[in-house]
């Protein structure tokens, strides 16, 4: 009804089947090994949560108010991680 021939649009699947091998298509990897073998890196655990939040803290350029007020609120996070009084 539109004048399409559909027998002269048959399609040849090996035209497209090695299509991957266009440069840089393919994801390169971190090195030989599966994705199973390789280990994931662990956080640094060895201070606690009030340790390293001070750090961050004494990181930022803030006066001495600001900075005062930031300690104590660190200071007041308990072991669940909420500000305590």
């Amino acid at each position: 009804a539109l004048g399409i021939d559909n027998d002269n649009h048959e399609l040849d699947i090996s035209d497209y089947v090695n299509d991957d091998e266009i440069a840089g298509y393919k994801m390169q990897g971190d090195g030989p090994g599966d994705e199973e073998e390789r280990e994931m890196p662990l956080a640094d655990t060895s201070g606690s949560l009030q340790d390293s939040l001070l750090d961050q803290l004494h990181y930022a350029q803030l006066d001495e108010l600001e900075q005062s007020i930031g300690e104590q609120l660190i200071g007041s996070i308990d072991g669940d991680g909420y500000i305590r009084r």
